[in-house]
């Protein structure tokens, strides 16, 4: 991306009009280095055998998410005023967002990549370390595994945290509206 900024640069006065051309070249070579590392993550990190034609296909699938992702945070972030209210904390919070949906499109680009492979391509074969069965695990393993609370057990509690996590905002927003007298300033 830098090497190919800096031919435009030096090129652009040869050339005239053949910035278009740089920009897509720019384009398609970031986008086949990033195509090939999402292939070389599916491909090499889970514990399975997936055959390249279904790693490519979700590797370019993740990779176009990805360009269309980086795009709007570079249209954001060069047409963004640094003199806005939240400044530099809005450049921060922008970061945030682009970290957290850089995390969400590799779990969806792996996600896609596994449903496609089983449902229209090889099917992926664990590896004989994957496929242990759970009665081989260590007994300290099976003892933490007996006593975590069983799915039916946590729901009354999830639920009570709610109801009491409701009721607290009801019952602040309420006092807010008494110390600002916002039932006043509607009433008139």
């Amino acid at each position: 991306s830098t090497t190919l900024s800096a031919v435009t640069a030096y090129l652009g006065g040869l050339l005239p009009g053949a910035d278009v051309l740089w920009q897509i070249l720019n384009f398609l070579v970031a986008f086949a280095i990033t195509t090939g590392l999402f292939a070389a993550i599916y491909k090499l990190l889970p514990d399975a055998e997936i055959a390249w034609s279904d790693v490519w296909i979700g590797a370019v699938v993740t990779a176009l998410l990805f360009s269309i992702g980086r795009f709007l945070l570079g249209l954001y972030l060069s047409n963004g005023s640094t003199t806005s209210v939240y400044g530099a904390a809005g450049s921060f919070a922008v970061l945030l967002l682009w970290v957290y949906y850089s995390a969400q499109i590799l779990f969806f680009g792996a996600e896609f990549t596994q449903v496609y492979a089983n449902r229209y391509g090889s099917h992926i074969v664990p590896t004989t370390a994957a496929d242990t069965p759970a009665s081989a695990a260590p007994e300290s393993e099976q003892a933490v595994a007996a006593t975590a609370p069983a799915p039916e057990e946590a729901k009354p509690r999830k639920q009570a945290g709610l109801l009491g996590g409701f009721l607290a905002g009801l019952l602040m927003g309420r006092r807010r509206r008494a110390k600002y007298g916002v039932e006043k300033a509607r009433e008139q």
